[in-house]
């Protein structure tokens, strides 16, 4: 059985690093991110503009996009939950905790949208399939869960709930809906 005082009294022995060493690894992995950005625009943010860069077919562009955003959208997920694991004050009690946490929320949310962009950009020029379809209703479904993310910097939100609810009403609709 599950006893609540035992998983209070684990969750404090977690909370082990001090604030700043939690907020210094935020803000530089922030940078990190803000500088890939920057040296990447023109190939993450051409499909905005309907460019697409050298040595790409729109297949490999898109297909490129959405499996990079797999990989950081779970990398970053680990990390926020690891960081607001570990860190002595919670975000509710460090308001630079959560400025950090609402950083990279919004750069995964940047990210998203380059995905989304390249993905749009192939379904324009080759039209809807059933793949096509999952990968965008997955994207939306991620971008609901850093929303998410986002909302629960401003007040409590059930992060599993959520993600879990949403998850499982895209999924109705696409058993339901013909694709």
């Amino acid at each position: 059985l599950y006893d609540p005082k035992e998983g209070c009294a684990m969750q404090r022995g977690l909370r082990f690093a001090p604030r700043v060493t939690v907020l210094t690894a935020l803000l530089a992995l922030c940078a990190i991110y803000l500088l890939f950005l920057s040296l990447q625009a023109k190939y993450l943010f051409g499909a905005f503009l309907g460019a697409l860069p050298e040595g790409f077919t729109y297949s490999g562009y898109a297909r490129h996009g959405f499996f990079e955003l797999c990989r950081v959208a779970a990398v970053n997920l680990a990390i926020l939950l690891a960081a607001n694991l570990v860190s002595r004050e919670q975000a509710g009690e460090n308001r630079l905790l959560r400025l950090c946490n609402t950083a990279l929320s919004v750069l995964t949310l940047l990210l998203l949208a380059t995905a989304a962009s390249k993905m749009a950009l192939y379904i324009a020029v080759y039209g809807l399939t059933v793949k096509r379809v999952l990968v965008s209703v997955f994207l939306l479904w991620l971008a609901v869960v850093f929303l998410a993310v986002l909302l629960r910097q401003l007040r409590p939100v059930p992060l599993v709930r959520v993600a879990v609810f949403t998850g499982a009403a895209l999924f109705t609709l696409l058993c339901a809906l013909p694709v």
